[in-house]
C-alpha cells in the first residue's frame, strides 16, 4: 500500500462495470439510490459508494483523492472514505457543500484541504481530521481565491444575489484577520 493516491469519480447510476464491486451505503434517509462514486487503487476498482440521499449535482459536488483518503463533498456533507479499511466518517456542513481546495499554484496548503460550504470554511488534514471550522463568514457562498503566506483570501457572498465581500483568514486558526 505504497504512496500511490486513490482515484475516484462519480459514476452513472447503476453502472454495469461497477455493480460487482464491494459497496458501502451512505446516508440512508431514502431507499432510493441517488448517486454512486467508484474508487480505484493502482488501476483496480476496489470500492463503490452508494449515496441514498438527494442526487449530487455537478455544480455542488466534488471528489478529491490522496494517498490516505477519498473526500466526497455533496449536498451538505463532506464524506471521508478510508478505502482500504472500507470505513467512512461524515461531516455535516452548515449550508450546502460548495468546493474542495487543495495544494496547487494558488493555494499553499501542503496536504491539508479547505472545504467551502455556503457559510463557513473547514480545514481538514490528509486523514480528514478537522483542524478548524471558521466562524459564519457568508450567507450564500465562499470562494477561496488564494492561500499564501499563511493567509487565506476569500470572497464571501453576504447579501445574495450579488453582494460579495473580500476577507482574509489566518490559515493556522481560521480566524478573520482585521485589516
Amino acid at each position: 500500500m505504497g504512496f500511490e493516491a486513490f482515484d475516484a469519480q462519480f459514476l452513472p447510476l447503476n453502472c454495469p462495470e461497477w455493480q460487482q464491486v464491494e459497496a458501502i451505503t451512505v446516508h440512508s434517509v431514502s431507499e432510493e439510490l441517488r448517486s454512486q462514486v467508484g474508487i480505484e487503487f493502482a488501476g483496480k476498482a476496489i470500492l463503490r459508494i452508494d449515496l441514498h440521499d438527494y442526487s449530487c449535482t455537478e455544480s455542488f459536488s466534488a471528489v478529491f483523492c490522496n494517498t490516505h483518503r477519498v473526500f466526497i463533498g455533496y449536498n451538505d456533507y463532506l464524506l471521508i472514505i478510508s478505502p482500504h479499511q472500507k470505513t467512512f466518517t461524515q461531516i455535516k456542513l452548515t449550508g450546502y457543500f460548495s468546493a474542495i481546495y487543495s495544494d496547487d499554484e494558488d493555494h499553499e496548503l501542503g496536504q491539508d484541504l479547505l472545504i467551502a460550504s455556503a457559510d463557513r470554511l473547514v480545514r481538514v488534514n490528509a486523514f480528514g481530521e478537522i483542524i478548524w471550522i471558521s466562524a459564519h463568514i457568508a450567507e450564500d457562498g465562499i470562494i477561496v481565491n488564494h492561500t499564501k503566506n499563511h493567509v487565506i483570501d476569500v470572497l464571501c457572498e453576504i447579501d445574495p444575489p450579488y453582494d460579495w465581500q473580500e476577507l482574509q483568514l489566518d490559515l493556522q486558526t481560521g480566524q478573520i484577520i482585521d485589516n
